[in-house]
């Protein structure tokens, strides 16, 4: 098995602008927030060395930057089939049904399809709705890039592990938060992530809302490694990315968590007095590490590292 870390430095070319111009977003947010999530994850997915011409499943795409960046990467002769079970007006300022709209009139359009729909019916059924585009060929590989802490707890990971499996889907490429810091000013994105992360386990089973936070099973990749394994997939190469500074998602999950939206959610989660200390405790953590940070001379928290590994089935 490889193993490897990088940062993302000297990933700004013509090709990130290219894909930007392919992506809908406000110009006021092009510089400080979209052009850094698409040069992180260029980084990804060039650590994942996915061949041109491959057939790729995209799980839960949402407004397409991974699919983007993949049809640049797969080239003319290759594919990505995005699905995600999001409704298209969820999203925010714009939603998955304009943006991938949007996506699909640029010149990466012809390269991908966007399905409203999860793996378990696209996999095991090959057949979708009449509206949308059928699946026809097989896939060369499965991708999940920033979506395995969407899913709601680690037996649905699993359920998607085993239909991968069965669909005989032979390579599945992952990126994640690690839960590591390689820098301080990053402590406070992985204590916060791991106070939302008891939140979501602590919580009574419930539909999940629109205004769900990000965070919800959240699992370390030595449970997505386990998952994996015991559905017959066994981790081939592994890397970690620290993400450049321009990537703001972990100054934002470390404010929320020092906000009061954040104990008011708690309390309306109805959690026990002793699961309520346990995230509190943590909470004081993130605001401690943020002091620190503030004190070195550091005022915006870091994203933590990203884990990026590819799996082969056996």
């Amino acid at each position: 098995m490889e193993s490897a870390s990088s940062d993302e430095s000297g990933l700004s070319s013509p090709i990130i602008d290219r894909l930007v111009s392919s992506y809908l977003h406000s110009p006021k947010a092009r510089s400080n927030i979209v052009l850094p999530q698409f040069i992180h994850r260029m980084a990804l997915a060039q650590t994942w060395q996915i061949l041109p011409g491959s057939r790729i499943l995209d799980i839960g795409c949402g407004q397409g930057e991974s699919s983007l960046v993949l049809a640049e990467l797969l080239g003319p002769g290759g594919h990505v089939t995005g699905i995600d079970t999001a409704s298209h007006d969820y999203g925010s300022p714009f939603n998955i049904g304009d943006a991938q709209s949007y996506i699909k009139k640029s010149i990466y359009g012809q390269r991908i399809d966007f399905l409203q729909t999860d793996a378990a019916r696209l996999l095991s059924t090959g057949e979708e709705d009449a509206r949308q585009p059928a699946f026809v060929q097989p896939f060369d590989g499965a991708i999940l890039s920033h979506s395995l802490w969407y899913f709601e707890d680690s037996e649905s990971i699993s359920s998607l592990f085993h239909v991968l499996s069965n669909a005989s889907i032979r390579r599945v490429h992952v990126a994640d938060y690690s839960y590591e810091a390689s820098l301080p000013e990053q402590v406070p994105h992985v204590l916060a992530s791991r106070a939302q992360a008891l939140v979501h386990a602590f919580r009574q089973p419930r539909p999940t809302r629109k205004d769900e936070p990000n965070v919800r099973a959240a699992p370390h990749p030595a449970k997505v490694i386990e998952i994996a394994s015991a559905e017959g997939f066994t981790l081939v190469k592994e890397d970690r990315i620290t993400p450049g500074p321009g990537l703001r998602d972990g100054h934002w999950e470390s404010s929320y968590v020092q906000m009061a939206a954040f104990r008011d959610s708690i309390v309306q989660e109805g959690l026990d007095a002793e699961s309520v200390a346990e995230v509190l405790a943590l909470v004081e953590q993130v605001e401690q590490a943020h002091s620190q940070m503030v004190t070195e001379g550091c005022n915006i928290a870091r994203t933590m590292d990203v884990w990026c590994a590819t799996f082969e089935l056996v």
